[in-house]
């Protein structure tokens, strides 16, 4: 069944017209989105997930409501066709933390949300593993290994291929990036912390898209959020919100944690991850849209091999190729 007939199928049930719907964009989700008129007024938003995916709309739910119990506003479920994986929720608005126009106010926002993000962080530490489908997983080595080898094959190898001194050279450093993150302190985390994913309605920040929260390294939400190429902060707002963060976050272990060196180590596998996941949405699923965000992605994860110890051999093979990867996507991204 196509998401499109579990959809169509959700309404009839529901006594909905299709014809009243209006198709909303989803990022790289898998999910599809509609908002549609309720007949009581107002709008409401279809969520409609890959039946093969189904199970993420059990963590959707899961997690949905444990992060509205520890205080955070996420949208309300007003219906649920678990036959066909669909729900209908509360539409939150298309307000982002990108379109509030003034910085300070925006800064406003973001404080509130690494408070809360402090919040939950202790409040997962104090739980147990049956909490949430998030407490019960981890960010893995694996994966970690899996996003520095992608950018590889996908960025680094398509611009130059890799001789075979570079190839050990970037088995060195990525060895040494991931052990580094897998001895990290581990905290609660949304995983894809940024400035889409959190919704400025009225008084309310309204968290979405974190049906895949697990536990991972400290930091790592923070970094999400303030490297975020969506928002592109300044370096000096960043650094502002980094110390808020830094005051109000407790991670286990605080005093043996050399807080600089895993804030970069954490902006290495952050950036590596979302460069490489817009190139590989431009070159397979035919949409460069993301591509216009790349400038700064490169411009951020450039400095972070920079600033990383552990990456020195990943950012010594780039920097043959920061500029062959500027001509080949950023132009393209901006015309």
């Amino acid at each position: 069944m196509t998401q499109r007939e579990q959809f169509l199928a959700a309404l009839a049930g529901w006594g909905f017209d299709p014809e009243t719907c209006q198709r909303l964009t989803g990022d790289v989700s898998p999910r599809h989105y509609y908002r549609l008129p309720r007949p009581e007024g107002g709008t409401a938003v279809v969520m409609v997930t890959p039946l093969e995916r189904r199970s993420q709309l059990d963590d959707w739910l899961a997690v949905g409501a444990w992060l509205a119990q520890h205080g955070v506003a996420v949208p309300e479920v007003y219906r649920q066709d678990d036959e066909h994986g669909v729900l209908l929720i509360e539409d939150a608005g298309d307000g982002l933390l990108t379109t509030v126009a003034d910085d300070d106010v925006a800064d406003e926002w973001y404080r509130g949300t690494l408070d809360r993000l402090a919040s939950l962080e202790r409040a997962a530490a104090a739980d147990e593993p049956a909490a949430s489908p998030a407490h019960r997983r981890i960010l893995t080595e694996e994966r970690t290994h899996w996003e520095l080898r992608r950018f590889r094959k996908v960025v680094a190898a398509s611009v130059a291929d890799l001789d075979n001194d570079e190839l050990e050279g970037w088995k060195e450093g990525e060895d040494a990036v991931v052990r580094a993150l897998a001895d990290a302190p581990r905290v609660w985390m949304h995983r894809d912390l940024h400035a889409r994913n959190v919704l400025v309605n009225g008084e309310r920040s309204v968290w979405i898209d974190y049906q895949d929260a697990m536990l991972g390294p400290w930091l790592y939400d923070a970094v999400s959020l303030l490297f975020d190429p969506y928002a592109a902060l300044s370096p000096a707002r960043r650094e502002r919100l980094r110390r808020h963060y830094l005051a109000v976050s407790t991670p286990p272990d605080r005093e043996t944690i050399d807080d600089d060196a895993l804030w970069w180590l954490c902006a290495v596998q952050r950036l590596v991850h979302c460069v490489a996941c817009y190139v590989y949405v431009c070159e397979h699923n035919d949409n460069s849209a993301y591509l216009k965000y790349l400038p700064y992605a490169i411009e951020q994860l450039r400095e972070a091999f920079e600033r990383c110890s552990l990456a020195a051999p990943l950012g010594q093979i780039m920097a043959s190729r920061w500029t062959l990867l500027a001509d080949r996507w950023c132009r393209h991204g901006t015309t």
